[in-house]
């Protein structure tokens, strides 16, 4: 049975682009050769670590999201863990029945629980 899993690389910054997108495709072939199917792979950019890792302070990060049984995880972590340019990584498993709610409805609760501060705040002034 396939399990939904997602699995965030974080890379050298200062590799090439070139061998970053070999990594992500080997990645994917890794998933594909084990019976898995990537259903997503989403370069998330370059950003600053919270602390050095390697000496590095900045890392390109990515998430691939695909189904695999617990084979696929144990060898693609095997080559993750052996490849140059990867300073940190980490598979979970996913709740498939778990949604993520999209950026306008974060934006309609954080503005909905904006208002309720500012309306306890008002209160507080009144005692």
């Amino acid at each position: 049975m396939l399990r939904s899993y997602e699995s965030m690389l974080v890379l050298d910054s200062e590799s090439e682009e070139e061998v970053m997108e070999k990594l992500i495709e080997k990645t994917k072939a890794i998933i594909e050769e084990k019976g898995g199917k990537v259903e997503e792979c989403s370069k998330l950019g370059k950003k600053r670590l919270t602390y050095e890792i390697k000496k590095k302070k900045e890392g390109v990060y990515f998430l691939v999201k695909f189904k695999g049984e617990v084979e696929t995880i144990r060898e693609l972590e095997r080559n993750l863990r052996l490849a140059e340019p990867v300073l940190r990584f980490m598979t979970t498993r996913r709740d498939p029945s778990a949604s993520i709610p999209s950026a306008s409805a974060a934006e309609k609760y954080s503005g909905k629980r904006e208002k309720e501060r500012t309306d306890d705040r008002a209160g507080r002034d009144k005692l």
